[in-house]
């Protein structure tokens, strides 16, 4: 979401510097802080990830998580 809303405010200031009432150095700064918004977003998500992994590892349902099942003969 705060990806978003930096995507809509990046938008919104390079239309201000297209009609000269903004500077590329404050569209600079916007573009940063979307670059920043997308990497804390996608971190957060690979944090998610690895913990959903990290608990099934300690529940022992890593298998039965993924659908994988062994035939033991």
């Amino acid at each position: 979401q705060a990806s978003a809303y930096q995507a809509a405010a990046l938008d919104a200031e390079q239309k201000k510097l297209e009609n000269g009432k903004s500077t590329s150095f404050q569209v600079l700064i916007i573009q940063r802080d979307l670059t920043s918004a997308r990497s804390q977003e996608i971190r957060a998500l690979a944090d998610y990830n690895n913990s959903l992994a990290q608990l099934a590892l300690q529940e022992g349902t890593t298998l039965q998580r993924r659908r994988i099942s062994l035939d033991m003969k």
